[in-house]
């Protein structure tokens, strides 16, 4: 008899053992899924990572490890989340000073999309990283240092074409 191991009992193990890690690391973050949010995260982005569960822990797993939910941004701005065209995810390690993002394409049509992750405002500077091309599902992920040259900020600036042109700035001063 061949022995079958069921996805379902690794994806479970796996929330177990992410839910215990983020249960120990309660003053840093709460979790509304397997990846956590950070007590920095606005009460907006805690709403928004309530109620998008999947889409939260699917772009906070392809950052990888240790990074924490900062902030949930439905794109372009003005638009009732619910008609959104995507979602710039900005995930951050307290501890590294890192930052990760993740531009989720919610039209359900490739799309040409960019991404890119700068320390500082200046895009396209030193310390950038980019994803750019048609995607289906999301563009990134994209990573860059959360000390910017004055001081703690960065950017992520995304791009989907026809649709979508915004730059956020991120941080405490700049």
């Amino acid at each position: 008899m061949k022995h079958v191991r069921s996805s379902v009992g690794i994806t479970a193990a796996m929330v177990a053992m992410l839910l215990t890690f983020g249960a120990t690391q309660a003053v840093a973050a709460t979790s509304v899924s397997d990846v956590p949010v950070a007590k920095s995260a606005s009460a907006f982005t805690k709403d928004f990572a309530k109620s998008n569960q999947p889409a939260i822990s699917r772009a906070g797993h392809a950052c990888g490890g240790n990074y924490q939910l900062a902030s949930a941004d439905p794109l372009p701005f003005g638009v009732d989340p619910k008609l959104r065209k995507g979602v710039l995810y900005n995930y951050i390690t307290p501890d590294s000073g890192s930052a990760c993002a993740i531009f989720d394409n919610n039209t359900g049509v490739r799309q040409y999309m960019e991404l890119t992750s700068c320390p500082g405002t200046n895009v396209g500077g030193p310390g950038c990283s980019s994803d750019k091309g048609n995607f289906l599902e999301y563009a990134g992920p994209t990573y860059t240092s959360t000390k910017g040259p004055r001081g703690t900020c960065w950017v992520h600036q995304a791009y989907m074409q026809r649709v979508i042109s915004e730059g956020i700035t991120y941080g405490k001063t700049c």
